[in-house]
């Protein structure tokens, strides 16, 4: 009987640290998602703004040569 008690609660402690595993990873894993995420944004920007820096010049000279 006790060594079945001992073998329940070792079952179950092994369980716990399991869940605790997968808790630690799943946190992890959304970080890195949010992570991601920032520099998503900041590509996004630095490329809308590049996009911008290039364009702009070149509809200038377009305008410039159609007149």
């Amino acid at each position: 009987m006790r060594d079945e008690l001992l073998l329940v609660r070792a079952e179950r402690r092994a369980w716990e640290l399991e869940r605790m595993r997968w808790d630690r990873e799943r946190i992890a894993l959304r970080e890195a998602v949010a992570r991601l995420e920032r520099v998503e944004r900041v590509y996004q920007a630095v490329v809308s703004s590049l996009s911008w820096r290039i364009t702009a010049p070149l509809r200038a000279l377009k305008r410039g040569l159609a007149h």
